[in-house]
C-alpha cells in the first residue's frame, strides 16, 4: 500500500498549476478506498508534513524538488496549505492513467453502480451537467430526490467515507441521500453492499455524536459483519439502511 505521501504526489500530479489544499487531497486519499488505521486528522498532519517537507521553508523552497508550494496573489506570498507538482511534463502524463484508474475509475463505476440499482428498482435516473456535489438525481413517479455516492473498496470488512462538509450544508435541506458503497473482495468474486443514509439521519448521527463533524469534512467508518449486518464506527448498528434502495 502507498504510503500517505505517495498517494498525495499521485493525486498533484493531476491537479495542474492551481494545485489543491491538503484538505482535499486528504479527502481524495481517504476516497480511494483503501482502509487506514488513522484518523482523518492524523492522515492530514502526516500530508502536511510530508508535502512541507518535500517543498522546503516557505523562505527557502527547494528548487530541485517536485512539490511547490502555490504562489499566492502578494509578491513573495504563498497559499497556505495548498501544494502543486512540479516535473517533466511526460512524467505527469505517464502517471495520468494510473491515477485516474485508482480515483477516477472508481468513483464513475460506482456512480454507475447505484445507477443501475435504482433504475432496477424502477426509478429513472440522470446525472447532473455540472458537478455541484450531487451524483444523480432519482425519479419515482412526482417525487425526486438527489443522490451523493461515495465508494470504497477493501479487502477487508471495514470502509472508510468522508463527506465534504460545506458541500453537505448546501444539500441538507432538500430530499438529498448519501449512497455508501462497500465494494469488498471475496475468494472468487467482489460484492457490492449499499448503506443509504438520508441527510437526516447523518445530522443525527453528527448531533449525537456517533460520527466525527469537523469543519472541512464528516467521516464514517461501515462495517459490513459476516451475518450482513453493518455497523457504523464499530459500535452502532445500521443494518436498516443497508441495500435499501426504496427512498422515502
Amino acid at each position: 500500500m502507498k504510503s500517505y505521501g505517495e498517494s498525495a504526489e499521485e493525486i498533484l500530479k493531476t491537479a495542474g498549476v492551481k494545485g489543491m489544499h491538503v484538505d482535499d487531497i486528504t479527502n481524495q486519499i481517504i476516497n480511494n478506498g483503501q482502509v487506514f488505521s488513522d484518523s482523518e486528522e492524523e492522515i492530514k498532519t502526516k500530508v502536511t508534513a510530508y508535502l512541507s517537507n518535500k517543498a522546503g521553508p516557505v523562505s527557502k523552497p527547494k528548487k530541485n524538488s517536485t512539490i511547490r508550494r502555490v504562489k499566492g496573489k502578494k509578491p513573495g506570498s504563498y497559499l497556505r496549505g495548498v501544494y502543486r507538482y512540479y516535473g517533466r511534463s511526460e512524467s505527469i502524463v505517464s502517471n495520468v492513467t494510473e491515477d485516474i484508474s485508482e480515483t477516477a475509475f472508481i468513483g464513475a463505476a460506482g456512480e454507475y453502480a447505484v445507477a443501475s440499482e435504482f433504475l432496477f428498482k424502477g426509478y429513472n435516473v440522470s446525472r447532473p451537467a455540472v458537478d455541484s456535489g450531487i451524483d444523480l438525481t432519482v425519479f419515482k413517479g412526482n417525487t425526486f430526490s438527489n443522490i451523493q455516492v461515495k465508494t470504497s473498496s477493501s479487502k477487508s470488512d471495514k470502509f472508510q467515507f468522508s463527506i465534504r462538509t460545506k458541500i453537505f450544508d448546501i444539500h441538507s435541506n432538500i430530499s438529498t441521500y448519501y449512497v455508501l458503497l462497500c465494494r469488498r473482495q471475496m475468494r472468487t468474486f467482489y460484492r457490492n453492499d449499499y448503506v443509504i443514509l438520508p441527510s437526516t439521519a447523518i445530522e443525527f448521527f453528527v448531533t449525537n455524536s456517533y460520527i466525527n463533524r469537523s469543519q472541512d469534512s464528516i467521516s464514517l467508518t461501515v462495517t459490513i459483519e459476516p451475518n450482513n449486518k453493518a455497523v457504523l464506527n464499530g459500535i452502532h448498528d445500521i443494518t436498516n439502511y443497508l441495500n435499501k434502495f426504496e427512498l422515502k
